[in-house]
């Protein structure tokens, strides 16, 4: 699959193609979300992760009306859908400049909503690499 290239820091925006394994790219996001959320289960004992291997990563966190964060690929529109229990869905696409999962609506990084969402009711902070 080709995708055109995107940088938020250049005013002048990159118009040569490159090209994504977006399989990969999805595998590599999942053992990275696993790995930050997996030591956070210790201190937070209503929390349950549920991996389902290239599909979806579902935290639960606690009781049913608190929710639960769920991340999942979808390879046609070369997406991560994330619905967050505070601030429901957005979408990321993988961005080749800043090798980031950025929001294809407002630019913003996955990895600090995430944070931001699991400061609201979690102990510890999620740490990713």
């Amino acid at each position: 699959t080709i995708v055109k290239a995107f940088s938020r820091n250049k005013k002048i925006q990159n118009t040569n193609t490159i090209p994504v394994n977006f399989g990969t790219d999805v595998d590599r996001l999942f053992s990275i979300i696993e790995t930050t959320l997996r030591p956070m289960l210790k201190d937070n004992n209503d929390f349950e992760l549920i991996i389902k291997p290239q599909k979806e990563i579902r935290l639960k966190v606690g009781e049913l009306e608190r929710g639960a964060y769920i991340f999942t690929a979808d390879a046609g529109d070369e997406v991560v859908r994330v619905n967050y229990p505070y601030c429901g869905g957005f979408e990321y696409h993988y961005d080749m400049d800043t090798r980031q999962w950025i929001s294809t609506i407002d630019k913003h990084d996955m990895r600090g909503m995430i944070t931001r969402e699991l400061l609201k009711h979690s102990i510890g902070c999620p740490l990713f690499p």
